[in-house]
């Protein structure tokens, strides 16, 4: 069973960077309206600009934000650790050549890491990790790569590169919002996908032998799966929402839009909604199907009872009939 769930989570890592490669790769720059807004010529982009890494994992289903920061702001050893919203921890970590770096946490299990260290980058899962639920384990966290750069002018993203032309903390932020929606689409993209997987051959299988080997329990089971994806996708989590940031300074609007756009998240939303809605008619008429056959099951059942408890009364009368009179 390992082995199988291996393999299917592999074979969705490759899906998933075949999607990234035909979604993001080898597109045109697309420039970003970032905030203090400043009147810029349409230059190239320094291209020598130092590169850092940005990491972006979806770690859990849900993290407890107000718990984690009391317990960061306690504990922790980083000094500049804030909550805003009540749904994102920002923390400032220095590297070992003391350049700084920024951690976005959200409530919704995704951490973002800009230009920050391997080993700081374990130290703060580690401690976050108590305030999770239910965590992925590390081989399935759904995780996403870019690299950012501070540039002169020119604010772009392009082939998952982001070009900043300031290292203002609510740019980053509003970047890493998006970034951590488009992470958590991965992770419903692959139920979807593992559940697409499972239901594949059976409208075949049915269309060949007239029936399916699936049992109740299993369809009701999956039926039950995308409900939940469903529920989470739509209502649970405000990963299709507008960040709560923007209600309070509309003016990073241009910014969050260029990223949805860039990352295309509301359409990848509406073909997870869409790709489970036909699942679910399959595993409807599935269920309906076995219900059907169950009940012509049983309408067998009595009447082969009734048949034989007519043959044994048939029986009896004709014993007593021919029984001799004393």
């Amino acid at each position: 069973m390992e082995i199988q769930e291996s393999m299917q989570y592999t074979e969705s890592t490759n899906n998933k960077k075949s999607r990234i490669e035909n979604r993001r790769v080898s597109k045109e720059a697309l420039e970003l309206k970032t905030i203090p807004k400043e009147e810029r010529f349409q230059n190239e982009i320094e291209k020598t600009a130092e590169l850092r890494d940005i990491l972006v994992l979806c770690t859990s289903e849900k993290i407890n934000i107000p718990k984690l920061f009391g317990f960061l702001k306690e504990r922790s050893a980083q000094k500049e650790i804030n909550i805003y919203f009540r749904e994102c921890i920002h923390i400032t970590v220095e590297d070992s050549e003391k350049r700084p770096g920024d951690v976005f946490i959200f409530k919704y299990g995704v951490t973002v890491f800009w230009g920050v260290e391997r080993s700081k980058q374990d130290i703060i899962l580690s401690q976050q990790q108590f305030f999770e639920e239910k965590s992925y384990p590390r081989e399935l966290m759904e995780r996403e790569d870019f690299r950012y750069a501070i540039v002169k002018e020119g604010a772009s993203i392009v082939n998952d590169i982001i070009y900043l032309d300031t290292e203002s903390l609510y740019n980053k932020m509003i970047i890493s919002n998006a970034l951590a929606q488009s992470a958590r689409l991965d992770v419903f993209e692959g139920y979807v996908e593992r559940t697409t997987d499972r239901v594949r051959g059976l409208p075949d299988e049915i269309g060949m032998k007239g029936f399916t080997t699936k049992k109740r329990e299993d369809v009701i089971k999956m039926i039950g799966v995308l409900h939940k994806l469903k529920f989470n996708l739509n209502l649970v989590t405000n990963i299709l929402d507008t960040p709560e940031i923007l209600w309070y300074y509309p003016n990073y609007s241009s910014l969050y839009d260029s990223f949805k756009l860039y990352l295309e998240l509301k359409s990848r939303a509406d073909i997870l909604n869409q790709k489970c809605d036909v699942i679910y008619d399959i595993l409807n008429l599935l269920s309906t199907h076995i219900n059907t056959r169950n009940g012509e099951r049983l309408e067998k059942i009595i009447i082969s009872l009734i048949c034989i408890e007519i043959f044994i009364g048939l029986i009896s009368l004709a014993i007593t009939c021919f029984k001799p009179n004393n």
